[in-house]
């Protein structure tokens, strides 16, 4: 991973050589968090902005795909496996939703994620937009499929 300024100048690399980083979400805690692949499946990691102090953050054992870590008033979220997850403490991780295959968090704690379910079946919800909480409550649906 590199980082440099809004121009693209002053380039530096902030992950060693041999850190295969994906992801990368700086948090208003001064941290990165990443995805990186320890052993065979993806886990959250995070470091300093300089690249040190690289950490395990997730810690769910050989299955999952942990990605897209976000930041917000001091939780980490992710995806698990298409089920949004806030991080508890080891193996203790919050599941606030599933399925989501994709979201982002608002500056006043507002989380819109897609909903998708990959299993096959016809159900109007796949491919739409809801909204909630941060802490999961008020969840509703923004866009509805007419067909």
């Amino acid at each position: 991973m590199w980082k440099m300024t809004g121009n693209g100048g002053n380039q530096t690399r902030v992950s060693p050589i041999d850190t295969y980083g994906r992801q990368p979400f700086i948090a208003s805690n001064n941290l990165i968090y990443y995805q990186y692949y320890s052993g065979q499946q993806p886990e959250i990691f995070s470091m300093n902005k300089d690249g040190t102090n690289q950490s395990q953050v997730t810690f769910n054992g050989q299955y999952g795909n942990r990605s897209t870590p976000k930041f917000f008033q001091g939780n980490l979220y992710y995806v698990d496996n298409g089920t949004l997850r806030v991080v508890r403490g080891v193996n203790q991780d919050l599941e606030l939703i599933s399925p989501c295959i994709t979201y982002d968090i608002s500056t006043t704690g507002e989380i819109v994620y897609g909903k998708f379910d990959a299993g096959l079946g016809y159900d109007k919800q796949k491919g739409t937009l809801w909204i909630m909480n941060a802490d999961g409550t008020n969840n509703h649906q923004l866009t509805f499929n007419n067909f």
